[in-house]
């Protein structure tokens, strides 16, 4: 490590092998090293600038967060205090007021949130310390420290939503929805800043509807949809389907591809694409895959502007390129490879369809697909194209000898359903 002497790369070192030490039970070691960060953070700018090197306050917050890690408080508070931003400061003590809660010690984080004297810092750092205690089951408690934010405008939007869906966790379904039809008596300006009421109805019956439905009451979970607006009932239905899975799952996304919006009606059958698949029917999960083709061929400007207003030719064009690409990922994962190189063939940028062709080629590397499949979908490809592709098989085949490692998480999180959550 002496080699190394640039300030800023030397801080963040000794602060990451602080850590480690911590996590290995040596805290003197902890300590040690942390103190050798603490002496080069002068050397550190005061702000970004035009260098953008860390900041002085940045590097001081990160050493806090350490010594509150190792539940050094005495330490940790003290370094606080050194530090100028109001921003890194109230960082500082959130992270602070999180690790005493995971110490066990809620009297103390509630009294570190109290140091804030901003209201939306301190504010803040109730709502990590609910999180804190969520995350670590304490649903109840968490509820009552949510509560101490009702009072306030700016807050109690999102502290009312939060109960209601720590209430949906404890099963108290009934309740959750009385906490949020609260929300319709209170004046909008109290939800200016954290969304509309009904957007807050909206999130807890959804975790209302997965909720059930994990639990095996699908007929409980389908009751609930029809409470939601109409057009996210068909989101809901899919959830359940998924969850369901097997031919009842199956028949329940079927019915959310009929209620979809046009440009989301691929993103269904992507979805109904695996499922079949997964229950060995590959001709209907190749079909499927055919029609979301055919749905993404059909992506028009005015189609989107019903539910994007503004939107572009440009847009509109961008997202048939994203569709596609996923698309050729979900057609390699059915073994529907030729299906997979159609898709590819469709998107008009060279970037998009290298992109495409590694994900193609990872699936094939996962599936510990035969080296040949793998030159068939590189023939006639650029160098850099062959070269991402084979990176992408090799990546491929160590993800699938990694028994740890879980299965290729299912298809809809980086492009389908994200403008609809």
């Amino acid at each position: 490590m002496a080699s190394i002497q640039d300030p800023e790369d030397r801080v963040l070192l000794l602060i990451w092998l602080a850590s480690g030490f911590i996590k290995a039970g040596d805290r003197n070691a902890s300590r040690s090293h942390l103190e050798e960060a603490l002496a080069l953070t002068p050397r550190l700018p005061l702000d970004w600038g035009d260098t953008h090197r860390m900041p002085k306050d940045e590097a001081l917050s990160k050493i806090v967060g350490v010594q509150a890690e190792s539940h050094d408080w005495e330490s940790a508070f003290q370094t606080t205090s050194l530090i100028q931003q109001d921003n890194y400061r109230a960082w500082a003590l959130m992270e602070i007021a999180a690790r005493q809660v995971t110490a066990g010690d809620l009297a103390a984080a509630l009294a570190t949130a109290d140091r804030l004297k901003e209201p939306d810092y301190r504010s803040g750092a109730k709502f990590r310390i609910a999180k804190q205690l969520e995350s670590l089951g304490r649903y109840r408690e968490a509820i009552d420290v949510l509560r101490s934010l009702l009072d306030d405008e700016q807050t109690s939007h999102q502290a009312l939503v939060s109960i209601a869906l720590l209430q949906v966790k404890l099963e108290e379904f009934t309740a959750a929805l009385k906490t949020v039809e609260f929300l319709e008596t209170r004046p909008l300006s109290q939800a200016a800043e954290s969304g509309s009421p009904l957007s807050g109805r909206t999130q807890v019956l959804n975790q209302i509807i997965q909720t059930k439905a994990r639990s095996g009451d699908f007929a409980g979970a389908e009751s609930v949809v029809a409470e939601l607006p109409i057009e996210r009932q068909w989101l809901a239905l899919e959830r359940i389907g998924k969850i369901q899975g097997g031919k009842e799952g199956i028949q329940k996304i079927e019915a959310a591809f009929e209620q979809a919006r046009p440009e989301a009606k691929d993103c269904v059958l992507k979805l109904l694409a695996l499922s079949y698949e997964k229950v060995g029917v590959h001709e209907e999960a190749v079909r499927s895959a055919n029609r979301a083709r055919t749905a993404i061929g059909a992506f028009s400007v005015k189609g989107f502007q019903e539910s994007f207003p503004g939107a572009t030719p440009q847009l509109v064009k961008v997202n048939k390129r994203h569709h596609y690409r996923e698309l050729s990922e979900v057609q390699a994962r059915i073994h529907d490879l030729d299906g997979a190189l159609t898709t590819l063939s469709l998107i008009d940028d060279s970037q998009e369809r290298a992109g495409a062709l590694s994900s193609i080629a990872f699936v094939l590397g996962y599936q510990k697909k035969p080296i040949a499949q793998l030159n068939k979908i590189i023939a006639s490809r650029s160098s850099q194209e062959r070269a991402d592709a084979v990176l992408g098989y090799v990546m491929g085949r160590v993800e699938a000898l990694d028994l740890k490692s879980e299965p290729l998480s299912p298809f809809g999180t980086q492009y389908c359903h994200w403008h609809y959550q």
